[in-house]
């Protein structure tokens, strides 16, 4: 088994503004925390420690088509094993002044959605093996087109779903709880 790497990054972002983004948060193996920034002066802050030897950092907006993209990917270099070594961690900050389309791919990952707060247009989440929490504390400040849930083998917990002012809710559970 190869040796773990750790490396970090820390990634905030732009200055945030009021045109919506699409944002797309894809993490393979270990914690995520998606939250409301402490602040408004910025779009995002992203902050990841991953093990280079298994995982890439992914890290990039397009401003012109106003995209983020965010997290980590399973390096194709690497053949995967069941070792047993230990995921890395990732915080994902969203800023509270944009309005966000977030769609997260999570691969054996633990992971947590605070959303209370922000200004969330829709929201989709593909979770392969893993545990994935959901809360929407307070209320979304949009209204949301689709929230949308695909688990596979994995476990999703969604709380406060009335507070996400979602038009529609979708959940798809395959040798998964939900």
């Amino acid at each position: 088994a190869p040796a773990q790497t750790w490396r970090d990054v820390d990634a905030p972002g732009a200055r945030r503004d009021s045109a919506p983004v699409d944002v797309r948060l894809e993490y393979t193996r270990g914690e995520v925390q998606t939250r409301p920034a402490p602040t408004d002066s910025l779009l995002y802050d992203f902050h990841v420690r991953y093990d280079a030897a298994r995982t890439r950092p992914v890290v990039g907006f397009d401003s012109a088509e106003r995209r983020l993209a965010l997290g980590t990917r399973a390096r194709e270099d690497v053949p995967r094993s069941g070792d047993g070594g230990s995921g890395g961690e990732a915080v994902v900050e969203l800023g509270r002044g944009n309005p966000f389309v977030l769609s997260a791919h999570l691969a054996v990952a633990t992971s947590t959605f605070d959303l209370g707060g922000l200004a969330i247009r829709g929201f989709s989440l593909d979770a392969t093996a893993g545990e994935a929490r959901i809360r929407f504390d307070s209320a979304n400040v949009s209204m949301m087109d689709e929230l949308e849930i695909d688990a596979t083998a994995a476990t999703v917990q969604a709380s406060r779903l009335g507070n996400a002012k979602a038009a529609r809710i979708r959940i798809s559970a395959r040798a998964a709880t939900a």
